[in-house]
């Protein structure tokens, strides 16, 4: 919980999220962030500040986080949120099995630490008073009030902008209440009316902020109102409720609604007023500090908190599987509609390009034609050949991946199912929720392979033309010979197909190469359209013969393009014949972080190196399953 109210009860000590005079958490600090979760804590800090809507949050993870007094803090004087590592994510957890916390499915494996940072994260976003009127405006007990309320409407806040993240705070609700209403505390304050109220603000509260179900309270809420009275316990909900409703810039209303608590509690109970210091002011030293054994009732409602925090979190759990499963669901159903319309699209593209009268004679855009035609060399069907028996060979590289789940120790954590399976033990059931998942891979049988070759056929190719129409036609050739599903188009300011699918290249055809532009990104979505590469099955590659030299347009395209590939299992070669400038090409494999690329290629070379290289792309798409 964050030190909002939890620096109130600490003996002589200012509260940290309004710092007025002490010294700072820079220097106050007696800990460092230990290296292995700097990442992690870096990631939560992006995590936080998008939560918030800010970008100037920094996160610190060290042991002495929140000074000891709770797990999680948000120290506004200094923009910074610090959380203990070892008491949120636990002492046996290392920094390597805690994911990306800004994923969703990291945040549904630590849900309860999700709920403490979206809880600081609000803090930051909406506890923006101005604190000098408050000081002014509210005495010692009034401005503890002011906290306690404040607890409940971030989080009323928090719900309403983010209901996703409600099931997170549920989560962690109950026991960030417990951190402010403990047995060491209770002793050290005021009277069983005083902290029963506290309690009811902080627990019961959180049902009216949209946070906790009223199943959540319901045996608290019981105790609460056998030692409030029915009546003092509706007058203390309407405040909270109306302050849970107020705006930074409603400070008077709040002031009100603050001194109306206290003025309650007062009339109840004017002996029990708890002696404790300003929740802006640091305390003189010894004030709040107090002795006494703990009442028996405080000590059941204590007791029944804890309860209800187990219990709650078993009770989310649930809520939280069919969340993520939705989640998922509705994530899959966007996905797979935008996939289907930017594949439909491609079909189309495809439709007009392969399959009507769309060719460098027929109004393409491109001012290529035909320069030669010939019959291939023997050097140029061994070459074929060869290259066949290399992807006949490695397509078989194709793996299924199939998840298991088990109780036995294999693979990764599955936290949230952990900790619920502790939490059913303590109550004598028996857990037996999976705790572990893996992943085993499997070769397909006989996949079938689809061959898509992408020609460039633009100026600065023009001196490596023969090369390009030697490497077009044994790529076809090879993909023909192994019954793989081929298809072929040439790109320049225009584009135009070479070979459909199902064709036979017979000729070796060399094409001019007079264009200014490059259409890459046309082309690849009409190869795509016509043979599935980046939404089909099997085996896929995609062979680019070109420079890469593109304009700055088609350049970050392309990039965008053989990332799609990645993520979509397409092995990608990228060839550049000998006597071209390779730079393009070099720069868009390497931003894009996918692809072989084979440069400055001898014709002479294309059986060997193509077929190795071939072998390796695909290998590439294994090892990313």
């Amino acid at each position: 919980m964050g030190l909002i109210t939890k620096q109130s009860q600490m003996k002589g000590k200012q509260m940290a999220h309004y710092k007025v005079k002490g010294k700072s958490r820079l220097t106050s600090r007696t800990a460092t962030t230990n290296p292995e979760w700097l990442k992690v804590c870096s990631q939560i800090g992006r995590l936080v500040n998008d939560w918030a809507w800010r970008s100037d949050l920094a996160v610190y993870g060290g042991e002495d986080s929140a000074e000891g007094q709770a797990v999680a803090a948000y120290y506004a004087d200094i923009s910074e949120i610090e959380i203990n590592i070892t008491k949120a994510f636990g002492e046996a957890m290392p920094a390597s099995f805690v994911g990306d916390m800004r994923d969703r499915a990291t945040q549904h494996e630590f849900p309860m630490v999700a709920g403490i940072l979206f809880h600081e994260a609000m803090h930051a976003r909406h506890t923006n008073w101005d604190i000098p009127y408050l000081i002014e405006n509210l005495d010692s007990q009034e401005s503890q009030a002011f906290m306690l309320l404040e607890e409940s409407r971030i989080e009323a806040k928090g719900v309403a902008e983010r209901p996703e993240n409600r099931l997170f705070l549920r989560t962690s609700a109950l026991d960030m209440a417990l951190e402010d209403v403990n047995e060491q505390s209770l002793k050290e304050t005021g009277s069983d009316t005083w902290e029963t109220a506290k309690l009811a603000g902080l627990a019961i509260a959180r049902v009216d902020s949209g946070v906790l179900e009223v199943a959540d309270i319901t045996d608290i809420y019981k105790m609460v109102v056998e030692v409030l009275g029915k009546e003092l316990f509706d007058e203390l909900r309407k405040v909270w409720i109306g302050f849970q409703a107020l705006g930074v810039p409603q400070i008077v209303e709040a002031i009100a609604l603050s001194k109306k608590w206290v003025e309650l509690l007062r009339e109840a109970d004017p002996e029990g007023e708890p002696n404790s210091g300003s929740a802006f002011e640091e305390s003189s030293e010894g004030e709040g500090e107090g002795e006494g054994e703990l009442s028996e009732i405080m000590q059941k409602l204590v007791d029944q908190l804890s309860d209800s925090a187990e219990d709650t979190q078993v009770n989310s759990s649930k809520a939280l599987g069919e969340q993520e499963t939705k989640e998922k669901w509705d994530e899959a159903v966007g996905a797979s509609q935008s996939e289907a319309k930017k594949n439909n699209e491609r079909k189309q593209e495809a439709r007009e390009v392969f399959h009507k009268q769309h060719n460098q004679e027929g109004g393409s855009g491109s001012a290529s034609t035909i320069r030669e035609s010939r019959q291939p060399t023997g050097a140029e069907r061994a070459s074929a050949v060869q290259i066949a028996k290399a992807l006949e060979k490695a397509k078989y590289r194709e793996r299924s991946v199939h998840t298991r789940k088990t109780q036995a120790p294999l693979g990764k954590l599955i936290a949230r199912n952990a900790v619920q399976n502790k939490a059913m033990e303590s109550r004598g059931l028996r857990g037996e929720l999976p705790t572990w998942k893996s992943k085993s891979r499997k070769h397909t049988d006989d996949p079938t392979l689809s061959l898509g070759v992408m020609v460039d056929i633009s100026g600065s190719m023009g001196m490596a033309m023969e090369a390009m129409g030697q490497t077009a036609w044994i790529m076809s050739e090879a993909g023909r010979r192994i019954q793989a599903e081929t298809a072929m188009i040439y790109f320049g300011s225009g584009i135009f197909p070479t070979l459909k699918r199902g064709q036979r290249l017979s000729e070796v055809s060399i094409y001019s190469a007079p264009d200014g532009t490059e259409q890459f990104a046309e082309a690849f979505g009409a190869l795509d359209g016509e043979l599935g590469l980046t939404f089909g099955r099997g085996v896929r590659i995609l062979v680019i013969v070109s420079d890469g030299n593109f304009t700055p347009k088609q350049t970050e395209q392309a990039v965008q393009l053989l990332r799609e590939c990645k993520q979509t299992g397409v092995a990608v070669l990228w060839i550049t014949p000998k006597g071209c400038h390779s730079y393009g090409a070099r720069d868009i494999i390497s931003k894009s972080a996918w692809g072989v690329h084979l440069d400055d290629l001898e014709t002479d070379q294309i059986a060997t190196l193509v077929g190795k290289s071939a072998s390796e792309a695909l290998a590439r798409v294994g090892s990313l399953t």
